[in-house]
């Protein structure tokens, strides 16, 4: 074996929360709060240490950090924020609104 291990992130419509799953032996190996419920593409790596997680229908961004199912930084602006992404190495964070 190589050593690597791969992970997947998941959330739902129908719960609270995002996924960490291993892929190798398909067991969650984290949680992280995500109440209001995270849309399609309101998720994102931020670099290896951090989560992004968008709120589906509020102005709204969370940080997670991993270990922590508490976000440790939340963001707000003047309309909702239903996509975002980061830059590779974490350093940027992009979110998109409807105008």
């Amino acid at each position: 074996m190589n050593g690597i291990v791969e992970y997947a992130l998941s959330t739902s419509s129908d719960d609270a929360q995002v996924l960490c799953w291993d892929l190798r032996t398909l067991n969650v190996v984290s949680s992280f709060k995500a109440n209001p419920k995270c849309g399609k593409n309101g998720l994102a790596l931020c670099g290896p240490n951090l989560l992004v997680a968008s709120q589906q229908n509020k102005a709204a961004m969370r940080i997670y950090a991993w270990g922590k199912d508490q976000p440790v930084q939340r963001f707000s602006g003047p309309e909702r924020i239903p996509i975002v992404a980061c830059s590779p190495d974490g350093n940027v964070i992009v979110g998109g609104s409807d105008s």
